[in-house]
């Protein structure tokens, strides 16, 4: 699998130091930590937190899922010994959230998300945009038990509280997810730094407008720092650009996970895309169905809808009367007028009105002499549409049809 990244942090317009801390493994490991427990404590906290997550991809050798999870845990560990260690550092701790490329026992590489805390990871595909970490924090569980308005989170007197960290307890739960990745696919990491500044609609924004990884991860921490900065903010954006197919050989087993995209997200170069989501039966896609993906260069064949027949018979009328007009046009008897110095002939005029305007076109009718006849009366006929006796004038018109805590400082 081979991805692309863009890398970002700041202090912030408040803080005088950076407690967070970014890692980036090229095309294998990101993470970003947000440490906490005072000036020197949540330094420490984070810097623990990713070197040793960080060490397990030393083993030149495929991660996988559990190796992942076990080096979060050791990290808690580390924090946590640390700190009854050191009293300065006493009560320190940090949040993390990683991605990583693991492989499934089949051996199909699969992204995996985990996350300890507040920091976050999103996920954008065919321009969908979602959180797919839950934050571990006071604020959150009350509006997840839909005891808080969450327009009402930003102003909690415990939103600074986290219910779950590194360093916090002897042992800590990781919540992990894994993913079929997909060409397209855009993953973002942040500390807390950006959502408490940006809303989740201007992220996608961003994400959307700007194809670059760098480019938006520079983007977001201008954001965070433009609407405040009150904390320090990192972003890290990874970007899918091969997957070697792994969508598409999952999709044929998982058939009713499967979603086609067609050019989707930043790096899709137009073809479809299959995507399917590894989990449980009550997973993401658990449930839906959808039809089989179709691979890149074909295209399913297009079915006859009741716009395109509807389309069909009004042009079918439409040429009928046109038909109509022409041949009563040319079947009217040609009238004349008496005249003792000339032959004249007879001009028609067919004005035609539709529903989108009328158009007006003159031809010359087909030319008969007329005969000298001094004592004959004008002849005046009775059948078909009024005439004079010297132009005939047809008139046609077609009708219209409608179609536990732990506070941050």
């Amino acid at each position: 699998m081979r991805l692309r990244h863009g890398s970002a942090t700041d202090v912030g317009r408040i803080r005088s130091t950076n407690q967070d801390r970014v890692l980036v493994v090229i095309d294998r490991f990101y993470a970003v930590a947000d440490g906490m427990g005072g000036h020197r404590g949540g330094d420490t906290a984070a810097q623990i937190a990713v070197d040793v997550i960080g060490s397990v991809t030393a083993v030149n050798q495929p991660l996988s899922t559990g190796a992942v999870v076990a080096a979060i845990e050791r990290a808690n560990t580390q924090v946590l010994q640390r700190s009854y260690r050191d009293d300065s550092l006493a009560g320190m701790g940090t949040t993390v959230t990683a991605l990583a490329v693991v492989e499934a026992e089949d051996g199909t590489e699969l992204l995996l998300v985990t996350n300890v805390g507040d920091s976050r990871t999103y996920w954008l595909r065919a321009g969908e945009f979602e959180q797919l970490t839950e934050d571990h924090s006071v604020v959150a569980e009350l509006i997840r038990e839909g005891a808080l308005d969450p327009k009402d989170a930003a102003s909690h007197p415990k939103r600074s509280y986290v219910t779950r960290a590194l360093g916090a307890e002897p042992s800590v739960q990781v919540d992990a997810i894994e993913i079929v990745a997909a060409v397209g696919d855009r993953f973002v990491l942040c500390s807390d730094g950006l959502p408490t500044e940006v809303t989740d609609l201007a992220i996608a924004a961003v994400l959307r407008r700007l194809v670059d990884p760098q480019d938006a991860a520079d983007e977001l921490v201008r954001l965070a720092l433009g609407r405040g900065g009150r904390d320090n903010v990192s972003v890290v954006v990874v970007d899918v650009v091969d997957d070697d197919d792994a969508a598409w050989n999952a999709s044929q087993r998982v058939g009713r996970n499967a979603v086609t995209v067609a050019g989707a997200g930043p790096g899709a170069d137009g073809s479809s895309i299959a995507a399917a989501v590894r989990g449980s039966d009550d997973g993401p896609g658990a449930g839906s169905s959808a039809a089989p993906p179709t691979r890149s260069g074909s295209r399913a064949p297009r079915l006859l809808t009741w716009r395109t027949a509807g389309f069909v018979v009004a042009a079918a009328l439409l040429a009928g009367v046109v038909v109509w007009v022409v041949r009563n046009g040319r079947d009217q008897p040609v009238v004349a007028a008496a005249t003792t110095t000339s032959t004249t002939s007879t001009t028609s005029t067919i004005t035609t009105t539709s529903t989108t305007g009328s158009t007006t076109s003159t031809r010359p009718a087909a030319t008969t002499p007329q005969r000298t006849t001094p004592a004959a009366p004008p002849i005046t006929t009775t059948a078909g549409p009024r005439r004079t006796s010297t132009t005939a004038s047809l008139v046609a018109t077609t009708s219209t049809t409608h179609p536990s805590t732990a506070r941050r400082p």
